[in-house]
């Protein structure tokens, strides 16, 4: 499985517009909130994945947990992941992430609880926005 841009815009394109044909509730590593039917929790942890994580996440507004750990996930990270406000734990460790953590990247925690970037090819210090997000 990869995860180019295409690939994942096109399955996130399914999850969110609730398609008639697929049912992403039943698919291995995703979890639907039982009352809203929306997905809640996508854990694709060791799924081989390789590529960079693609917009399509973005529509994903009522996500609350991401895991995509250990897989070959490159490039760095998207200043816009932070928009997902309902999300409260994001692990991308054990990739081969790149780059700096952007600037702004945590100027919106919204709701996020927990972050791993752990075992990456991150580089630079961590940013100053990462004060904003304060223990709750």
């Amino acid at each position: 499985m990869t995860a180019d841009p295409t690939f994942n815009d096109d399955v996130l394109g399914l999850i969110d517009g609730r398609s008639e044909d697929y049912d992403p509730c039943n698919w291995v590593g995703c979890t639907c909130d039982p009352a809203s039917n929306w997905v809640s929790k996508l854990r694709l942890d060791a799924f081989s994945l390789s590529g960079h994580i693609g917009r399509g996440l973005l529509r994903l507004q009522f996500l609350h947990t991401l895991v995509l750990s250990n897989n070959n996930l490159t490039r760095t990270l998207n200043p816009e992941f932070p928009h997902l406000g309902s999300l409260q734990v994001g692990d991308f460790s054990g990739n081969s992430l790149s780059g700096r953590i952007p600037d702004g990247f945590f100027e919106q925690c919204g709701s996020l609880r927990s972050v791993s970037l752990a075992n990456n090819k991150l580089t630079g210090p961590l940013p100053v926005s990462l004060s904003y997000c304060q223990r709750r």
